[in-house]
């Protein structure tokens, strides 16, 4: 008989088993397994599930899609992502990003891979009883993934410091000033080659992909929708998105 109890301690072994293999793996970048995936990357009409089996045919990953997201709605990884991804592929056209480059890949291109990639760790740190290290497992797969996949420092370091903070969450709920946000932003930012204006517009295209996601959000009335567009409901956001354009 499989108790709760039971069923939990597998689960963390196997994500365990695949963290570890992720971990010790060779970094040696395997570009033909690159090649594939940017061809998937550059199709007009990609799919998330194109990407996901991609990933999950060269990498330790499939424990990780098909374990937990903790949220009734999105019950695994797989979904959420998925349903992120659909999300993310409808606001595009709201968001100028076609002149960004990050690390000789197009933004577009960036986006895609980082968003089904985003809570890769959250089963494994769900399984271990600590949600608060989701992300902190999540940069440690992506970093080996892009590694793997022969990205180069500048497009790692983006993904890394996207998935270590939610400076997006505090600026919709209102936690920070905008002073406060602006300032953050801008150390963010910092750390990457892109400029303020340009982070500020990935970031927030990976929020509205992440958070627009989740019916639950959505139901806290915290975004407007108008023709289409996600629109986040804040104060704080629209006085820091202002600052941020009025200034370039």
């Amino acid at each position: 008989m499989i108790t709760k109890t039971n069923f939990y301690i597998q689960v963390t072994f196997v994500c365990f088993c695949g963290f570890a293999a992720l971990l010790q793996c060779s970094q040696k970048p395997d570009l033909y397994v690159r090649d594939q995936l940017d061809t998937i990357l550059k199709k007009e009409n990609v799919s998330a599930d194109e990407i996901i089996n991609h990933l999950e045919t060269n990498f330790e990953l499939k424990s990780f899609f098909d374990g937990s997201n903790g949220v009734l709605c999105a019950n695994t990884i797989r979904t959420h992502v998925q349903k992120s991804f659909k999300t993310l592929e409808d606001q595009y056209k709201f968001f100028d990003i076609d002149h960004i480059d990050v690390g000789g890949i197009s933004a577009k291109e960036f986006m895609r891979l980082f968003i089904i990639l985003h809570d890769i760790g959250k089963p494994f740190a769900l399984a271990l009883g600590d949600r608060n290290l989701q992300h902190e497992y999540s940069a440690k797969i992506i970093k080996s993934v892009m590694k793997r996949l022969g990205f180069n420092n500048q497009t790692i370091t983006l993904a890394i410091t996207f998935v270590e903070n939610d400076i997006m969450g505090d600026i919709r709920q209102e936690k920070i000033s905008a002073q406060k946000g602006l300032e953050k932003l801008a150390e963010q930012a910092g750390k990457t080659v892109l400029s303020i204006k340009d982070f500020f517009t990935l970031i927030l295209l990976f929020f509205i992909a992440d958070a627009g996601s989740y019916q639950s959000v959505r139901n806290l009335d915290a975004f407007d929708y108008v023709d289409g567009q996600l629109i986040i409901k804040s104060e704080t956001y629209k006085q820091i998105k202002e600052a941020i354009f009025s200034s370039m």
